[in-house]
Parts: structure tokens; C-alpha cells; sequence
């Protein structure tokens, strides 16, 4: 299952192909959609701490994600 936000990169992409071969996503995002990804990169560097495998952090983040 993907997030919304990933569903939006996507497209952005898709849509954008010059912008997201030379340019990243980032640039373009709104603040809210940069707070949200600094936050499930905040949570995800607390799973790594605990000793999370990639997919349980995968599954925890998408949850939040939702």
C-alpha cells in the first residue's frame, strides 16, 4: 500500500520529468507536505535506533503515514 505523499511524489514525476531528473522533489513541495516528511524521517531514525529492520520501519511509518 502507498501513502498519499508517495502517491504525489509519484505523479509529481510523472508529470514533471525534467524538474525530477535535474531537481529534487523538495524544492517543489508545500510546507506542509515538507513537515510531513521531516517528521516520518524523524521517526525513522528513532526505529533505527531501536534496532527496527527496514520493513517494520516500512510498515510503522506507513501507518503514521495514513
Amino acid at each position: 500500500m502507498q501513502t498519499n505523499l508517495v502517491k504525489q511524489i509519484k505523479k509529481w514525476r510523472e508529470l514533471n520529468p525534467n524538474l525530477a531528473r535535474n531537481s529534487n522533489v523538495r524544492d517543489y513541495a508545500t510546507i506542509n507536505e515538507l513537515t510531513v516528511l521531516s517528521n516520518l524521517e524523524s521517526h525513522n531514525a528513532e526505529l533505527i535506533k531501536e534496532g527496527k529492520s527496514k520493513e517494520e520501519r516500512f510498515e510503522i511509518l506507513n501507518g503514521i503515514a495514513k
